[in-house]
């Protein structure tokens, strides 16, 4: 079940998410710390994207959609461990179908650390394809993080 999220109703799950990485092995937290909002700028910035919650007997991931221009809206995906792909790219491929179908999406695109593999594979079940378009920004162990864009474009 996907439902959107309320910022003041559900602010509990929104701090829940907050929390996930803690879970996850350093590299991953090192990639969080690249594009991460703190806590309180997170919330308060909710009410201008739209926050997905993604359920499977509880809480399983969060996509947050921001437009980023008219028709073009870009995605960020965050999910707890052990999540399954297939449930996440269900989620993933419906919230785009509405996008394209309610909202006239044109483009639609998410930022993914190359080495995020399980990630990745979610996208291209969600038929998101890398669009060739790289960044690098942050590091890991004394490695730069190279970001890869998964996008899709419709009309």
């Amino acid at each position: 079940m996907i439902r959107r999220l309320d910022p003041q109703t559900d602010e509990h799950l929104l701090r829940e998410v907050y929390e996930w990485d803690k879970d996850y092995p350093r590299w991953f937290q090192d990639l969080e710390k690249v594009s991460h909002w703190p806590l309180e700028q997170f919330l308060a910035e909710a009410p201008d994207r739209a926050d997905l919650g993604v359920f499977d007997d509880e809480l399983v991931a969060l996509i947050s959609i921001i437009r980023r221009a008219p028709y073009v809206y870009e995605g960020h995906i965050w999910a707890k461990r052990g999540s399954r792909v297939e449930s996440l790219a269900s989620g993933v491929s419906w919230v785009i179908e509405r996008l394209v179908e309610d909202l006239k999406m044109r483009l639609g695109y998410v930022w993914i650390a190359k080495r995020n593999l399980p990630i990745k594979q979610m996208c291209i079940m969600a038929n998101l394809k890398f669009d060739g378009s790289t960044v690098i920004d942050g590091e890991s162990h004394g490695k730069p993080i190279e970001w890869q864009r998964f996008s899709t474009s419709h009309g």
